[in-house]
């Protein structure tokens, strides 16, 4: 278990560390210069410290200290063994048997070849993919000056200027470090120069963006992660298919203008019994605020009776008469969509209808005529979806304004939708 001390982790390396006692002055005289070795990934790692601190800031001080010497070191908090360990030891200028587990978020770091002598040490290479991953460590834990040092130390490497990913996360650690927005932008820029369809460029873009619109970023995690808003988008964004049934009710204009054409001689008001209907259609659905659809629609059998006087100035005999014919047609309705929750929303519509019917005219006598007729009628509407999964349950009300000359109708509908896209 960790122990309350702190310790620099001054190198690291695969190869048995050679050392000498390096810190017998002072203000280094009280600390241990001791060595341990631990297992990562299999792999057994040797490793240089100095030790120990009671406090975090102690630790921090002297990393400062021996910067010039050890430029990569980093603070640990030690485990209790270790502490145990080397607490009354003297140096050990030998590989020590101690085994540990650093509490530090920062990991191992590895060398291309063992160093014969700590004293004088050089700056060790890096192996990327420890570097980037310590770094991104560093990053989410906001030791953002660590992965700052790591990254720089990284792309000063022969042949590690051009990591794709080392330069992302090098503009992030800057952006929160004390380098500021400034020097993030130009490693930002730096990286679309030479990567602008790279596969962190929308990433780097965004982040561009942001600081250039607000210089004082506030501290986010490393990879940015879909809000709730934008991942509704993207479930209800998409196509579907849906098919309805509907109860349609037809009502005559106050002039009887059905009959619009001929001399009527009407004697009597119209009457319209009801009919059934249905309708099949398409919708895309732009986010969840907006669609457009459009449909094909059976709004069933009109059936208008009448009675007629007759006389030398009607085109009908004295007796009953009547307009029959079969509605039906196409029509493309843009969509106004207001959640309520998760599964249940309120929709208002707006669309064309473009309708034809094949009406027969008839009085007591004989059939008059036969023809078609087509037009267009405004369609206005408001319904319910309830969504579950792909499929939707709808419930829908529609007006359509003067289909066949002056009649009004309207229907209520209830339908399946099938979502492709859906992921509620």
């Amino acid at each position: 278990s960790p122990s309350r001390f702190y310790a620099l982790n001054l190198h690291s390396q695969s190869a048995p560390i050679n050392a000498v006692e390096d810190f017998a002055e002072e203000p280094f005289k009280s600390y241990r210069q001791y060595q341990t070795q631990g297992i990562v990934q299999g792999k057994v790692w040797h490793r240089l410290r100095l030790g120990f601190f009671s406090s975090l800031r102690a630790a921090k001080a002297v990393k400062q200290q021996v910067a010039d010497i050890y430029p990569n070191a980093w603070i640990v908090k030690v485990a209790t063994d270790e502490w145990r360990a080397h607490r009354e030891a003297p140096a050990d200028p030998g590989p020590a048997t101690v085994a540990t587990t650093d509490a530090s978020p920062v990991a191992m770091q590895t060398v291309v070849a063992p160093q014969p002598h700590m004293s004088g040490l050089q700056s060790p290479l890096l192996a990327p993919e420890i570097a980037i991953r310590d770094a991104y460590q560093a990053i989410l834990e906001a030791n953002y000056g660590t992965a700052s040092t790591l990254l720089g130390t990284l792309l000063a490497q022969p042949g590690q200027a051009s990591n794709q990913r080392a330069l992302e996360l090098f503009g992030q650690a800057l952006e929160y470090s004390s380098e500021g927005p400034k020097q993030a932008r130009i490693e930002y820029e730096k990286y679309l120069q030479r990567y602008p369809w790279g596969a962190g460029s929308d990433r780097v873009r965004k982040r561009l963006a942001a600081l250039t619109a607000a210089p004082q970023p506030s501290k986010k995690p490393v990879e940015v992660k879909q809000t709730g808003a934008v991942k509704k988008a993207a479930a209800m964004a998409g196509w579907s298919l849906g098919a309805s049934i509907s109860n349609v009710s037809y009502s005559d204009g106050p002039e009887q203008r059905s009959f619009e054409g001929y001399s009527a001689n009407l004697t009597s008001k119209s009457s319209i019994d009801d009919d059934g209907g249905w309708k099949i259609f398409a919708q895309y659905r732009f986010n969840p605020y907006f669609a457009l659809e459009t449909s094909y629609i059976d709004l069933g059998r009109l059936d208008l009776r009448a009675e007629s006087g007759g006389g030398d100035e009607s085109d009908f005999v004295a007796g009953p008469v009547s307009l029959t014919g079969n509605i039906n047609g196409l029509a493309v309705a843009g969509l106004v969509i207001f959640p309520i929750n998760e599964q249940l929303e309120l929709m208002t519509k707006l669309g064309l209808y473009h309708w034809d019917m094949n009406q027969t005219v008839e009085d007591a006598a004989s059939p008059f005529v036969s023809e078609m007729v087509s037009g267009e009628s405004t369609l206005i509407g408001v319904g319910l979806n309830y969504h579950r999964g792909h499929w939707s349950i709808r419930a829908e009300l529609e007006h359509f304004d003067r289909v066949a000359r002056d009649i009004e109708v309207s229907q209520l509908s209830l339908g399946l939708q099938y979502r492709f896209n859906a992921t509620r």
